[in-house]
């Protein structure tokens, strides 16, 4: 995003929560804010849309390019956030709250059973009865210590009898000149 449109992005994003910010915007801007409001709409009311039929109603709605509807499409996921995570997330509490209300009327009624399967499901549905995992201790973990080396026998590679000869090829192919070369001492 360039500078211009940065600043355009935010003035817009503020001015979906603040209504007086709305005089700062020039008509075009004012546009782009009922775009993205219209399609956050529609999205909000049909979430198992994909991200290509979201771009085919802008596309349809608007009358703008496919690339200029991508363009839209994540300018309202960054303002607004994913649709589809907000939705799961209401579909969990929805879960948690018929199962609160199971178990409520389970107990009002004296139904032991139907208590016990209503917290079962809660337990299932809020993970409770998983182990939680611990944290990964970052400060205790080490990088792998790695050494570097040329010698391919590391690989469990042997060379070739005629190895040296390749190398001095190359070298006089590339570099033009002979170079010697040392072996290295292996350390174990």
């Amino acid at each position: 995003m360039q500078v211009d449109e940065a600043t355009k992005f935010d003035k817009i994003q503020r001015s979906l929560f603040e209504e007086d910010s709305l005089t700062k915007l020039s008509a075009k801007d004012l546009e782009l804010r009922s775009r993205y409001q219209g399609v956050f709409v529609v999205w909000i009311e049909n979430p198992h849309y994909t991200d290509r039929e979201i771009v085919r109603f802008i596309i349809q709605q608007h009358g703008i390019s496919r690339t200029q509807a991508y363009h839209d499409l994540q300018r309202i996921k960054t303002m607004l956030g994913n649709v589809r995570n907000a939705a799961k997330e209401w579909q969990r509490y929805a879960v948690i709250e018929m199962c609160k209300e199971a178990f409520n009327i389970a107990k009002k009624k004296g139904d032991v059973k139907s208590m016990v399967m209503a917290i079962d499901k809660l337990g299932k549905y809020t993970k409770l009865d998983k182990d939680e995992q611990e944290a990964l201790p970052w400060d205790q973990l080490l990088p792998p210590q790695l050494e570097p080396t040329s010698d391919i026998s590391v690989l469990k590679i042997t060379r070739s009898p005629d190895f040296e000869k390749q190398v001095q090829k190359l070298k006089r192919k590339y570099l033009g000149e002979e170079v010697q070369v040392e072996d290295a001492d292996v350390v174990d």
